[in-house]
């Protein structure tokens, strides 16, 4: 991909957060066929004679570079065709970014002739509408924000390109490129202070102005997925900042904010002097989707199921995202949820290939990084352990092995990684520093404090996943070379409470949950009577989050179809609650937004499990 094309920039430093224009032409006897080959470090967006016709973000690494494919026909003219490309070199690392040298490469294509392509020849120039160097952070996840002056005319000259030195070969991203609707309705309320804009839903896309100001002045605009007590929208939750500036001229102010991605339901523009308002809202984005119809009879669960594949909709773009709103990050716990939903939604196999691909780009130590792309060292041992899982459940799905090849390496060396740290207990201990020892949101369980070194603490959740994967992974390679039987001795006897009759967290706490006892049961060291003591004490114990349902639900089924109408009657509690009080999406967690200090999503990936249940059951056909 893009052979004989250069990297070019504005010039060989690498300066965060700055902005780079690049004007070339091209002549065109016909329009049919023409295309957009890309890649870039950022994000960019593109313009051929003045009409938006690419957009997106390179998510992915610097030594496995992506490109992306766009088809231009009805953008182009007869004649010369003009094509101006804006590249935002982000530069500051975060937990969906990792730093590389500033670059674009590109080229034009008719057929497979070569119209236009990047090189020295290319005109290019430094955009200074966008306030280059600013560096704000709005989150550690999402990374910086940017600010836009609509008063200044760039004057500043082209001049020709610089050819920067990136040599990494450039692959096909493999996917489809994004796609942005119309619009979105909104109502307007304007108290003579702020705008507050409510777009009706949880929707995703880019800010869409188009005002009208009688004077210069600074505006700041807020996105939220909530509102506080007093009708306004949350700009500052802890260490996080929602806000992105904008200077606006005299006059008509149009701008189309596609260097960020935002999500929620409501827009605040706080501003100094009133104005007047042609629209003020959101621009979606989508990654093209197939809905496979379902019959459902019940009206409830049709409303469940729907918002699910929503929410799933909307988590969905460069790669799966945990919430579009707060981090629109890649983890493979997530994500295996997400994929578990889109083959009953969509049959979607494409998609998640790439993901699971991407994911596995991560390795680093042994482990998955805590998402994909990053450099943050930061990994979770259990959601390596999902890995196994979502790579096997893919391969069952879609039938295609070839993927198993692609990312061997990842699958070995996790498995291999555990392996080696069973010590004399049969056991895994829980991971030193910098593992984050996570299994899911609930008192004991969150694994905020790392084992100290001179107390060796063994976790349920993850020797019994471990145990639970092991047979996936030996039927996607080969024998993991583990005495499975001795690992489950370990577990009985270091974690299984005989007096209470269940599982313990860990060896330091006497508490007992719901996931691990329900990992117990998945890895084959328990059956009915645990699941029968669950039930039983579920209000005695601690219980389990939404993300985690699938596993609690799998368990019930592993014993037989005698849960059913329990599993139904769960989901059916759970998600009436969160549709009861507006839900347009379902939630990270069932506190909604109270959840995290005020910074629970509202939109999550990982909860639109009830569609896999609601079709594994028959309620949905």
């Amino acid at each position: 991909m893009l052979e004989n094309c250069k990297w070019i920039w504005i010039h060989n430093e690498d300066n965060n957060d700055e902005y780079a224009d690049f004007y070339t032409e091209f002549d065109l006897i016909d329009t049919k066929n023409v295309r957009l080959d890309i890649s870039i470090d950022g994000n960019f967006e593109a313009y051929l004679n003045g009409k938006l016709c690419a957009f997106g973000a390179c998510a992915d690494y610097p030594f496995h570079k992506l490109g992306d494919s766009f088809q231009l026909d009805e953008f182009c003219k007869v004649g010369k065709n003009e094509l101006k490309i804006t590249v935002w070199h982000i530069g500051c690392p975060s937990m969906v970014y990792v730093h590389a040298a500033p670059g674009l490469i590109f080229g034009v294509y008719q057929n497979e002739s070569l119209l236009t392509y990047s090189s020295e020849k290319v005109l290019s120039r430094r955009n200074i509408n966008y306030e280059n160097g600013l560096c704000k952070r709005m989150t550690p996840q999402l990374g910086i924000s940017y600010r836009y002056d609509n008063t200044i005319e760039n004057l500043m000259p082209y001049q020709p390109s610089v050819i920067v030195e990136k040599t990494m070969e450039i692959l096909p991203r493999g996917i489809d490129t994004l796609k942005k609707l119309p619009r979105i309705p909104v109502t307007v309320d304007d108290n003579g202070e702020r705008l507050l804009i409510d777009w009706g839903k949880e929707a995703v896309g880019h800010i869409d102005l188009d005002f009208e100001s009688d004077t210069v002045q600074e505006l700041k605009i807020v996105f939220s997925e909530h509102l506080l007590d007093d009708g306004t929208v949350p700009q500052i939750i802890g260490a996080r900042d929602f806000s992105i500036g904008f200077k606006a001229k005299v006059g008509e102010n149009r701008f189309l904010g596609m260097m960020r991605r935002i999500a929620g339901r409501y827009l605040e523009i706080q501003y100094e002097k009133p104005l007047k308002v042609n629209y003020i809202g959101l621009s979606p984005v989508v990654y093209p989707l197939n809905y496979i119809e379902k019959k459902i009879e019940n009206p409830l669960h049709r409303r469940i199921y729907d918002t699910c594949a929503y929410t799933l909709e909307c988590c969905m773009h460069e790669h799966y995202e945990d919430c579009p709103w707060r981090e629109q990050a890649l983890y493979s716990l997530d994500s295996r949820n997400q994929m578990l939903c889109g083959y009953t939604a969509f049959k979607e196999f494409r998609y998640p290939r790439y993901n699971i691909i991407l994911l596995a780009r991560s390795l680093k130590d042994g482990l998955l990084r805590i998402t994909s792309p990053t450099e943050t060292d930061l990994p979770i041992p259990f959601f390596s352990l999902t890995f196994i899982q979502q790579v096997y459940e893919y391969v069952k799905y879609s039938g295609d092995r070839t993927v198993i090849d692609e990312v061997a390496l990842a699958l070995d060396t996790i498995i291999e990684t555990f392996a080696s740290k069973i010590d004399e207990s049969g056991l895994i201990p829980a991971l030193p520093k910098p593992a984050w020892n996570f299994y899911e949101w609930t008192k004991g369980n969150e694994g905020y404090s790392n084992p100290v070194t001179d107390v060796t603490r063994y976790d349920l959740c993850l020797n019994a996943m471990y145990l639970y994967v092991l047979p996936m992974y030996e039927e996607l390679r080969h024998s993991a070379g583990v005495d499975k039987a001795k690992l489950a001795a370990g577990i009985k006897s270091y974690l299984f409470d005989s007096e209470r009759g269940l599982f313990k967290n860990t060896t330091m706490d006497g508490r007992f949950s719901v996931i691990g006892n329900a990992l117990a049961v998945l890895a084959g060291i328990g059956g009915k009577e645990i699941t029968d003591k669950i039930i039983a004490e579920r209000d005695q114990i601690t219980d389990l989050t939404l993300s985690m349902n699938c596993y609690f639900y799998d368990a019930l089924l592993s014993v037989g179809d005698c849960y059913n109408e329990y599993i139904i009657r769960d989901i059916e509690e759970k998600y009436e609650h969160m549709l009861s009080l507006g839900a347009t999406t379902f939630w990270e967690t069932i506190d909604g937004w109270h959840a995290f200090g005020d910074a629970g999503s509202m939109c999550h990936g990982w909860s639109a499990l009830p569609i896999h249940y609601l079709a594994l059951l028959g309620y949905a056909k």
